[in-house]
């Protein structure tokens, strides 16, 4: 693993909003990967499902997992996605 001042090779950016599920899925996914030079950037689009929640829990044992929650300003998939790519430190 990883500590939080190397920079990964690889940055895996998932915008949600109400798909806790899916998101827990994905997130182990990433999680069971075998090449673990990578960093996960979760950014909600205003969640009310527990997402936020779910992902401190994971943060908080993984610092490769970050969470951005998008509040103000436009939203949806594509501006979740570039505020994530804006937060990524992957080559």
């Amino acid at each position: 693993m990883l500590n939080e001042s190397t920079q990964p090779k690889v940055a895996i950016i998932t915008p949600t909003k109400n798909r806790l599920a899916l998101l827990c899925e994905a997130m182990e996914s990433v999680h069971r990967q075998s090449f673990d030079d990578w960093e996960h950037i979760i950014v909600d689009d205003g969640s009310d499902d527990g997402t936020a929640e779910e992902v401190a829990k994971r943060t908080a044992v993984d610092p490769r997992i970050q969470f951005l929650r998008r509040n103000e300003g436009k939203g949806g998939a594509n501006v979740c996605r570039n505020l994530g790519v804006a937060r990524s430190r992957a080559e």
